[in-house]
């Protein structure tokens, strides 16, 4: 799942327990806990029902949602399984929850996680091992010459920079590109130390992918159909490419609904699982059933036991992450889950194991009804708990120090161009002081939705939201001790501390001066150059004027270009693309020889005149380097 998509990323997910009686029994025995939570609604196929119609009644025209397919199973059998709507709008096609298949988008990733642990079962790999032994010949740029191993990707903290997406799929199925070729042009690159922060990572589960191609000597798609969905009996189910009718995706544009395109990506590791949410009821019966599904091992009951507990947390107060499994607490019941976005789709897997109760729901419209189902869903069988606030004087000592703007970079480049993208997403958390003095806290939900609410103290480097929706925690660094980091309940998701010259308005305002003010006098030092009657000065304006506007054109027409091709798959002017910004970034630094000549000949009003233009370039410049542009 890529940046450019928007995508709608996963806030925590798994398990909680109880020992029930003749299912799953090592998994409640392992999970089994002292908290049971307040169940308001017994979880059966009628009052399932009701709540599906009540829900998607509601909803489906709030979130514009042409059609829904839902699933539900109950220890080793389907509990129920739903439809609503339409799967294609102009033939008003019906959606049938046995047969429309849907992009299972990054739920895909549990698929990934799977087929990993089956190798570690077979000895094929070490979790704990350092992945350049298992990815062949393809390069990883490690500046930090720090080890990755599996563990680490399969828990987001890896420490890759995402490289939000240019040229990674394709409309044409022919012209599909292998793994290995992807990763000639998208070449990994850690940009932080691994093991430390767990941030949202398509490039992870990419190399994940290759992974087992390398080391089980399949391609990925062979792999999981023969040892994954064809054991699971997913018979309608595939990678990549859709064995039957595939629900067409759809965008709201205000007023009408738009068909998205379905891209076939070079990778599968991410995002690539294809199938009907029935087919997804097999997938989810063996989690809760020790690795089995029907009389098949899938996986054996210890390493399922691995994928569903903490792995790893930004900070312990959070569930943190399995392996491929997002883990969180709500209403006071521990789930496993993932979500998934891809453009014209949304899917979200929930699992229960204390009531043997899986659900997978899947959708043809990018939006957050996913995310307000699961809200939903545990509100109404659940009743909601006070989360006890436990004041630690030690947490109040320096408020101001965690004063700041933190910025997440979930499937947002930091190495490449598409880092521009900062400029359009809502992902900027930032802590400031009211009037009283405490902290408050404004950011933005995983439906893009603003929050604000004040922190209460909690533990040391830990407060509780004032509007119960969790915690924020915070790490330092380990040489100065500064505050350094901030974390959600969103398991994979971590905010960096920015700069106050990072934050979104003064970038966004820096660079459309830059490239305003740079063309306006460019323009002007032309004209001016033809007035000129020395040819050196003639010379002088020309080439300063001229570079000013190749920096500014070059620029922003090889980013308007970037962008035609993200939303056309269309990747054949890349080459135009990276001639444009070379001709910017190349005119942006040579003008500025010219300005410093025309600056220290010239006096009076023309001499501002120059400086001016030449703080201009240099912040154009600055900020072409900011953007990688």
């Amino acid at each position: 799942m890529k940046k450019r998509n928007n995508m709608i990323r996963v806030i925590a997910g798994f398990m909680v327990t109880l020992l029930l009686s003749n299912t799953g029994g090592q998994l409640q025995k392992l999970y089994a806990n002292d908290e049971v939570p307040k169940t308001k609604v017994a979880i059966t196929k009628e009052s399932m029902q009701d709540f599906l119609d009540t829900y998607f009644s509601a909803n489906m025209d709030k979130y514009h949602v042409p059609g829904v397919a839902v699933s539900v199973v109950k220890g080793k059998e389907e509990l129920l399984h739903a439809e609503y709507g339409v799967s294609d709008k102009e033939k008003n096609i019906p959606v049938e929850a046995d047969k429309t298949l849907f992009p299972a988008c990054s739920v895909s990733k549990l698929f990934t996680a799977t087929a990993i642990m089956q190798l570690e079962e077979e000895g094929k790999l070490d979790l704990n091992e350092d992945i350049t032994n298992y990815v062949g010949d393809i390069k990883i740029s490690n500046p930090l010459q720090e080890t990755i191993t599996c563990r680490e990707l399969l828990t987001h903290t890896g420490g890759l920079d995402e490289q939000s997406e240019l040229n990674g799929s394709t409309l044409q199925m022919d012209n599909i590109k292998s793994q290995k070729d992807y990763f000639k042009t998208h070449i990994p690159t850690v940009i932080r130390k691994p093991g430390t922060m767990s941030c949202y990572s398509n490039m992870g589960y990419n190399l994940l992918g290759y992974i087992v191609e390398q080391q089980s000597g399949e391609t990925y798609e062979n792999y999981v159909t023969e040892h994954l969905l064809n054991p699971l009996q997913m018979t309608s189910a595939s990678v990549r490419i859709p064995q039957g009718t595939m629900a067409t995706g759809y965008e709201y544009n205000g007023e009408d609904y738009e068909k998205q395109p379905f891209a076939y990506q070079y990778t599968s590791g991410s995002s690539g699982i294809i199938a009907s949410v029935t087919d997804m009821e097999n997938y989810m019966e063996m989690q809760l059933n020790d690795g089995l599904f029907e009389n098949t091992k899938v996986l054996n009951s210890e390493t399922v036991i691995k994928m569903q507990k903490r792995q790893f947390a930004n900070n312990p107060v959070f569930e943190g992450m399995g392996y491929g499994f997002v883990r969180d607490r709500i209403n006071g019941v521990l789930v496993l889950k993932h979500e998934g976005a891809l453009p014209g789709y949304a899917t979200t897997m929930l699992l229960l194991p204390d009531e043997q109760i899986g659900i997978y729901v899947a959708t043809n419209s990018l939006s957050g009804i996913c995310f307000d189902f699961e809200e939903a869903f545990f509100d109404y069988f659940y009743s909601k708990e006070e989360m006890r606030q436990k004041i630690n004087d030690a947490a109040e000592d320096d408020l101001e120090s965690y004063v700041g703007t933190y910025r997440s970079y979930d499937g947002i480049a930091q190495t490449n161009l598409m880092k521009i993208g900062i400029l359009m997403e809502t992902s900027d958390l930032k802590i400031s002081k009211d009037k009283s003095g405490q902290l408050k806290m404004e950011g933005y939900n995983q439906k893009k939705e603003k929050e604000e609410t004040l922190l209460l103290p909690y533990q040391k480097d830990v407060f509780l939201r004032q509007d119960q929706k969790g915690y924020i925690a915070f790490s330092r660094n380990e040489s100065d001790g500064q505050i350094s980091c901030a974390y959600t309940n969103v398991s994979h998701v971590g905010f960096e501390k920015v700069a106050w010259f990072e934050s979104k308005s003064i970038l966004l305002g820096g660079l459309f001066l830059a490239f305003l003010m740079t063309m306006i006098f460019g323009i002007s030092l032309l004209c001016q150059g033809k007035k000129e009657t020395v040819l050196s000065q003639k010379i002088m304006y020309v080439l300063a004027g001229t570079g000013g506007i190749l920096s500014t054109v070059g620029s922003v027409a090889g980013i308007l270009i970037a962008i035609k091709m993200i939303m056309s798959y269309d990747y054949s002017r890349e080459w135009l693309m990276r001639l444009l910004l070379g001709m910017g970034n190349f005119a942006s630094v040579v003008v500025i020889i010219p300005e410093l000549v025309l600056l220290f000949q010239k006096g009076g009003k023309r001499k501002k005149t120059i400086g001016i233009f030449l703080l201009f370039q240099l912040l154009l410049v600055w900020n072409l380097y900011y953007f990688h542009i």
